[in-house]
């Protein structure tokens, strides 16, 4: 997907060039200077553990403090995520849910 983002979180590292990739989602795309463009892979590792990486604008969860002042700007980062909220993000966005999690049915 053009992430290259990778973190050590709680003594282990989360990378997405060696994560499954599973979805993309994209919020607001509408070109530079949109604080609320956002870029959001949904990964998970070899040992079963989901997370998110993004890059997005001033006003998305992706975003850092600037250094001048008490602003914000663009950034990107990775949060580690529940199977519950996985499951959760699949759904919302059409995601192949039956390829990670049991469904039964409705």
């Amino acid at each position: 997907m053009g992430l290259d983002i990778r973190r050590v979180i709680e003594g282990k590292v989360f990378n997405t060039n060696t994560a499954e990739y599973v979805l993309t989602t994209v919020r607001h795309k509408l070109g530079y200077g949109d604080f609320t463009s956002e870029l959001t892979c949904l990964y998970r590792t070899k040992k079963g553990q989901w997370f998110l990486a993004g890059k997005g604008g001033a006003s998305t969860r992706w975003c850092r403090p600037s250094n001048c002042g008490s602003s914000t700007v663009e950034g990107e980062g990775l949060r580690l995520i529940s199977p519950e909220e996985a499951q959760e993000l699949l759904e919302e966005h059409d995601g192949d849910v039956e390829a990670y999690f049991e469904v039964e049915e409705g």
